[in-house]
């Protein structure tokens, strides 16, 4: 920072070395945190700066409260113009004004003048048919060299980790590690590296506390797609990267699907490959709705049909034959368990060592209540990607249907850890309630019904537990009106048909479920 020549904007002259601020020549009396909050933003002005990162480079050390960063904000604003500081709701702040002088020649000519990668012209360099990733080295603002080796570690720990996710094309480390220490353009990392997005973070430690920023970014829009910060004790420095590492990959593999879900969606249909064919599949799917589940198992099929090699499509249509069955949409719950089961065992025929596709066929069996085999899958599935969230919430549901609901809903809140904004993380909702009611905790059980139906109303699953929870409760008016709106979206839903629906493995769970259902008025 010492060394950074002048930097000119309109009227005026950031001086980093003599810390001054001029306008028309004048020096302009600002304070120390405004003056470090601009310098900060000036010099990251290729990117958006996160509210985490500049709290840690205006106030080092110390915990302070955000409203004090939007104070020195207000304060440029006024000092610089509204326009000069940009707003990103939710994600931070970006320096927006055009820089003149030698630096931005220097930046210029430094462009102009790039080598390209090795690699270039050798090989192809365009973006692969699925979403790819690079992860940067975390820069280490602590001020001592040996958080250095701590940053590389948490680095290594997620290429390592975001590696096992087969629907990720990850960049290896030491092509990520060339670019460390240098002021980097996301757009040319992007080309440079044939990646659509970029990873990257900052490391610091004050005393016994240590806080990991990190972010993902759209490298061939520039833009800030996810930030995040992680505040931890400094005790065993291993464990530490490993939790941090599970952190991190258990939100990043969803944020880039749920990127590459936005930009499908903005594609002409017809235009889409087998792997886009696949996301649009998947975001139907996530609707958790009858019309939805039947367009997710169109476009699953057209993918299949684009490209029979690739698991995708049939890892999509694998889980939407199951929900087809068990919310009551499929006229034959049987039929539709055996399609689910005949897709996925494709899937992990073309690829076993894909956890999408283990979990889709643990999925499948335990729904032909085959439940020993459906829980050694969906265990290897963890075991094959730890940062997961399907495969522990699939194996939280098959606990639970197994009689051992207790250590269910360990796993499925560990879902809801690994990925607390996933569009899927409403089911693990639902299923909390599904298993709370198994334990006998009818108004725990309630609660997780009714937040699944405040994320989404034309989710039937839901209802049916509510229902249950309400007839046990002695709410049975309640309980009846639960069950009608449950009937509305599941029509084909019996007493006669729950046990196929609900491979419950023990008689009393049973039992207990579909009496509460008869209570609140389900059709025999």
């Amino acid at each position: 920072m010492d060394n950074s020549p002048a930097l000119k904007f309109g009227h005026f002259e950031l001086q980093a070395r003599q810390r001054l601020l001029l306008h028309d020549g004048e020096p302009v009396i600002l304070g120390a945190r405004a003056f470090d909050l601009l310098l900060a933003l000036v010099e990251r002005r290729d990117r958006l700066v996160t509210k985490a990162e500049l709290l840690d480079l205006v106030w080092p050390g110390l915990v302070v409260e955000e409203n004090n960063l939007q104070v020195q904000v207000s304060t440029l604003r006024r000092l610089l113009g509204a326009q000069v500081i940009a707003t990103i709701p939710g994600c931070g702040y970006r320096f927006t004004a055009a820089l003149t002088g030698e630096e931005e020649a220097a930046r210029s000519r430094d462009a102009d003048d790039a080598t390209p990668s090795a690699a270039a012209g050798v090989i192809d360099l365009s973006l692969p048919h699925k979403p790819s990733i690079a992860v940067l080295p975390f820069a280490n603002l602590s001020g001592d060299p040996e958080q250095k080796f701590f940053a590389d570690g948490v680095v290594e720990g997620i290429i390592t980790a975001l590696s096992r996710v087969r629907a990720l094309f990850v960049i290896a480390r030491n092509s990520c590690f060339a670019y460390e220490g240098k002021a980097v353009d996301i757009r040319r990392v992007g080309r440079e590296l044939g990646v659509r997005y970029v990873l990257e973070g900052s490391v610091r430690r004050a005393a016994n506390r240590v806080r990991i920023t990190a972010q993902l970014i759209d490298a061939s829009a520039g833009t800030h797609l996810w930030s995040e910060k992680y505040d931890h004790d400094l005790t065993d420095l291993f464990a530490l990267q490993d939790e941090i590492t599970r952190d991190i990959v258990g939100v990043v593999a969803p944020q880039v699907l749920d990127a590459e879900i936005q930009r499908v969606r903005r594609k002409d249909p017809q235009s889409l490959d087998a792997w886009e064919a696949a996301v649009r599949a998947q975001w139907h799917l996530a609707q958790l709705n009858r019309e939805d589940n039947a367009e997710a198992l169109r476009w699953a099929t057209k993918s299949v049909e684009l490209n029979p090699g690739d698991t995708a499509g049939f890892n999509v249509a694998a889980h939407a034959h199951i929900y087809d069955a068990v919310f009551g949409w499929s006229a034959s719950a049987g039929q539709s368990f055996m399609a689910a089961n005949e897709v996925a065992r494709k899937a992990v025929t073309l690829d076993p060592r894909d956890e999408m596709s283990q979990t889709a066929m643990g999925s499948s069996e335990l729904f032909l209540g085959q439940h020993d085999s459906a829980m050694a899958r969906l265990r290897a599935a963890v075991a094959l990607n730890p940062s997961f969230s399907w495969a522990h919430g699939n194996l939280g549901l098959s606990l639970a249907l197994a009689g051992n609901a207790e250590e269910g809903v360990a796993s499925l809140k560990e879902a809801l850890r690994l990925s607390p904004i996933d569009k899927f993380s409403l089911l693990w909702i639902y299923l909390l309630g599904f298993a709370s009611f198994l334990l006998g905790r009818n108004e725990e059980a309630l609660d997780f019904a009714e937040r699944s139906l405040r994320e989404r109303a034309s989710f039937p699953g839901p209802y049916r537990i509510r229902a249950a929870c309400l007839a046990q409760l002695g709410r049975t008016d309640e309980a009846r009106k639960s069950i009608d709106q449950y009937l509305r979206l599941a029509p084909n839903a019996t007493i006669k048909n729950l046990r196929s629906q609900v491979p419950l493995r023990r008689d009393a769970d049973y039992e207990r479920y579909a009496n509460a259902l008869r209570q609140a008025g389900m059709p025999e």
